[in-house]
């Protein structure tokens, strides 16, 4: 997986691997639209890991949170998880987009270690 993403887009569709449908006017954007929405995304990533990240080290706040790390159940329910996911998807499918249209690709997994987060998805 190149640059954090695994597949390129469908032309038609601008669907990648992962969920993410770029919309119509998406996919109309050039390289700088795309980059600057893939940044914006992986900005939300950090974010949102950040979140989630204090909120499992923290105390929890519902019997039902606390139930979960009593008997050690997943996180992957989390709806913060759940974002940090469809965010993911969304800068991949942008990332592929870029190399379709022939744009240098952005190292995903490299912002994303660079900024403390490590690879998110």
């Amino acid at each position: 997986m190149a640059f954090g993403c695994a597949s390129p887009p469908d032309v038609t569709t601008g669907s990648v691997a992962g969920g993410y449908r770029l919309s119509s006017s998406e996919m109309g954007w050039h390289c700088g639209g795309l980059e600057n929405a893939l940044n914006a995304r992986l900005a939300t990533v950090v974010s949102l890991s950040q979140q989630a990240k204090a909120k499992a080290e923290g105390t929890a706040p519902t019997v039902s949170e606390v139930l979960n790390r009593l008997f050690g159940q997943s996180a992957e329910n989390d709806p913060l998880q759940s974002q940090i996911k469809a965010e993911r998807a969304a800068a991949d499918a942008y990332n592929a987009s870029l190399a379709a249209k022939g744009c240098p690709r952005v190292d995903i997994d490299g912002k994303l270690a660079a900024s403390g987060v490590g690879r998110a998805v």
